[in-house]
Order: C-alpha cells, then sequence, then structure tokens
C-alpha cells in the first residue's frame, strides 16, 4: 500500500521494491528469522520491481520498463506496446524513436476511454557491430483531449503539458548475452518541450555512441586544462616567493648599514672636527 504523499512526475518511476528469496536446507527450522540472518547472500536470489506510479488521466503503458525484441536481428523483428486508457476523457499519444531503424504502426492516434490500444513496433536488420553497440529508446508522448479544445492534437502536444513514457529496447539474441545498456534505462516525465526538443524524431536519430564520445573528450579537455591551471599557479607562486626572498634580502642590508652609521658615538664626530680643524689651519699659518 503507498501512503499519501505530495505526487512529483521525477518520481514515476524512482521507487523500487527488493524480494529476496532462498532455498530452505533439509531439516527442521524452528527459527525462520534466525535461519535468515545466519543465511549466506550468495545463495539468496534477488528480485527488484520497479514501482511506476499513474495518475489519471494517463496512458498505461505496458511492457512499463523495457521493449524486448527477440533476434535473431539478421531479419526484421517487432515487438508490440499495449497502451490503455483507464480514464472517463479521450488521450492523444504519438510514439517516435530515437533511430530511423525502429518505426511504429500506428505512430499515432486517440485512445477513447477504458478502451485498448496496440502498438507495433518493427525494427530493421542490423549487423553485428549495430546489435552490440545500440542503445535505442521509444519515447511515448500523450495527453488528455477535453471536448472544450479548438485545436488539434498534434497542435496541442506542442504546447501542452505532456505525459512522456521512454522505454528502452532491448535485443535477446540466441548465443549471445544480453544486449543492455548500463545507462537508467526507463523514465518517465511530464514536461512542455516538444519531441525536437527531447532529441527524438522520426527521419533520424541522436547518435549515443556522438553523445558519449564528446563527452569523453570534454573530460579530457577539462582535465589538461586543470592541470595547466596547476602548473601556472604554481610557477606564480615560485615567481613571488623568488622576488620576496631578492627584496627582502636588500631591505635587510639597506637597514644594517643605516643601523651601523646610527650605531658610532657622536664623541667621534667632536674628534674627527677637531683634527680637520687643527690640519686646515696649520697650512693657513
Amino acid at each position: 500500500m503507498l501512503q499519501p504523499f505530495n505526487y512529483d512526475p521525477l518520481e514515476k518511476t524512482k521507487h523500487k521494491f527488493m524480494i529476496q528469496s532462498m532455498l530452505l536446507p533439509d531439516g527442521d527450522h524452528p527459527s525462520l528469522d534466525l535461519l535468515w540472518k545466519e543465511a549466506d547472500s550468495d545463495k539468496m536470489i534477488d528480485l527488484k520491481l520497479i514501482c511506476v506510479l499513474r495518475m489519471p488521466g494517463e496512458l498505461a503503458v505496458e511492457p512499463s520498463h523495457d521493449l524486448v525484441f527477440e533476434g535473431p536481428l539478421t531479419k526484421p523483428v517487432s515487438s508490440t506496446v499495449t497502451l490503455t486508457n483507464p480514464s472517463r476523457d479521450p488521450i492523444f499519444f504519438k510514439i517516435q524513436a530515437s533511430s530511423p531503424k525502429f518505426s511504429a504502426t500506428p505512430d499515432s492516434g486517440i485512445v477513447r476511454p477504458n478502451e485498448t490500444t496496440e502498438v507495433l513496433v518493427k525494427v530493421k536488420p542490423l549487423d553485428q557491430n549495430d546489435q552490440v553497440k545500440t542503445r535505442e529508446r521509444l519515447l511515448i508522448q500523450s495527453l488528455v483531449l477535453k471536448d472544450s479544445e479548438t485545436q488539434s492534437p498534434e497542435e496541442l502536444l506542442e504546447t501542452s503539458p505532456t505525459t512522456e513514457t521512454i522505454l528502452k529496447c532491448v535485443f535477446r539474441i540466441p548465443g549471445m548475452a544480453q544486449v543492455e545498456d548500463k545507462i537508467k534505462p526507463v523514465k518517465q516525465t511530464h514536461s512542455m518541450a516538444s519531441a525536437a526538443d527531447s532529441g527524438y524524431n522520426t527521419k533520424g536519430g541522436t547518435s549515443m555512441e556522438t553523445l558519449l564520445n564528446e563527452i569523453q573528450a570534454l573530460r579530457v579537455e577539462n582535465k589538461a586544462l586543470k592541470e595547466a591551471d596547476i602548473q601556472h599557479r604554481r610557477a606564480a607562486l615560485s615567481d613571488t616567493c623568488l622576488h620576496s626572498a631578492v627584496g627582502g634580502g636588500a631591505a635587510i642590508g639597506r637597514q644594517g648599514a643605516l643601523g651601523a652609521i646610527a650605531s658610532v658615538p657622536p664623541i667621534l664626530y667632536l674628534i674627527l672636527a677637531l683634527l680637520i680643524g687643527l690640519f686646515l689651519g696649520k697650512f693657513a699659518l
């Protein structure tokens, strides 16, 4: 049971359940709590469930997490997405993929109240490199249509708040490990942005590999800038210390000379003046 809380669209797939299980060893087990406490973690089976929060007026999307395509992918394969409208109002939807290799039929439409629509998603044949590197997404945008609306659904989709569901495409190839993306798979949010702003389009997709390469290049450049800045600061600090040492030595020398002159007793000045006077008087006479 979910307790009442302040709903945030960003929390749609944030909450998860963990279900752990294990095989009971033979024999009597007087205390299951003690048995569970002393159980070997390597023998436990973990199952994670993602909680999908759905508000009234939103489409129920199935699957809500991964859209699985069964290989081999050397020929066209397809998978089905089921859209259910549990509300009392019609809901308009539009489906777009992050790559032109994918197509959806239908890619847009209206789901009537308490009705279901099935969308067939097809993927073109992929070569071996595409099968390994692919990181594709399927974007499902939807909004509630009111009787008072005068704009077309496509116009409303560009200007009105929408519900966005992003499905991760998973490829299962016989004889190979499941090809999955390590990036966080599912995100479902409310958005005012259009499909062009979100990076999805039907004519061409964003290359995830290119984006990752750009990120790596920026990281290398940032590291180089940091190292250059550190070297510059060290050089500036070294010059400052050198000038301080030279200036301090000169000041000490000047202060020492002045101190030596100031330390001569006044009587010596008087004796020196008398000697000079006698010497000059002798020559004058």
